[in-house]
């Protein structure tokens, strides 16, 4: 299970707020949800340098006061691969990609059903991506059936570009079910795995 250093510092967006705040990462968790296959994504994104040391990665916020490495979504019926991501990423994010790339697309087994499942992760700089607009706040994209497929992504940037997203005047959010309140910006190097 990946770790994060509690003695360092991470930067946090409630959604309700008007500005993003500095805290200690100890005062929150780090959800237990981190799949193998995004840890080996993102170990891959550093040793390559398209990820660098000094990055930081946003990450959504759940009301039960832990927080999830990177975005992970299901893909619903009629949707392809990146339209899941792009809805996922209005969803726990607010933003929408303008360009993505994918690094890693596994099958897996799903020990329950016996059926076979694919996993896809991309990446994206926030520099690449854009806040939803007001006319989308609350917006239901699919109430389509969930399969088994999945999405992640990682969404980085230098400090200063994750500030600046942070501290949009307003973040809008697609609606979900999932009890996400708000967002954060952990520096890469604060994650352990």
């Amino acid at each position: 299970m990946a770790t994060v250093n509690n003695k360092k510092q991470f930067f946090v967006r409630f959604f309700n707020q008007n500005s993003m705040k500095q805290t200690q990462i100890r005062n929150y968790r780090q959800s237990i949800y981190f799949p193998d296959i995004m840890k080996d994504v993102l170990r891959q994104l550093l040793s390559s340098s398209h990820i660098k040391y000094t990055d930081y990665i946003l990450c959504p916020l759940y009301r039960q006061g832990d927080f999830q490495i990177g975005i992970t979504g299901t893909v619903k019926k009629t949707e392809t691969d990146i339209d899941a991501l792009s809805r996922e990423m209005g969803e726990e994010l607010g933003i929408f990609p303008h360009e993505v790339y994918i690094h890693e697309k596994q099958t897996f087994i799903n020990n329950k059903t016996k059926t076979n499942f694919d996993f896809s992760v991309f990446s994206t700089n926030i520099k690449k991506t854009g806040n939803l607009a007001d006319t989308e706040e609350g917006k239901i994209v699919s109430n389509e059936q969930d399969l088994l497929d999945k999405v992640g992504c990682f969404i980085y940037g230098e400090e200063t570009d994750i500030i600046s997203y942070l501290n949009s005047p307003k973040i809008f959010t697609y609606k979900s079910s999932d009890n996400i309140v708000g967002v954060c910006g952990i520096k890469v190097t604060d994650i352990r795995f």
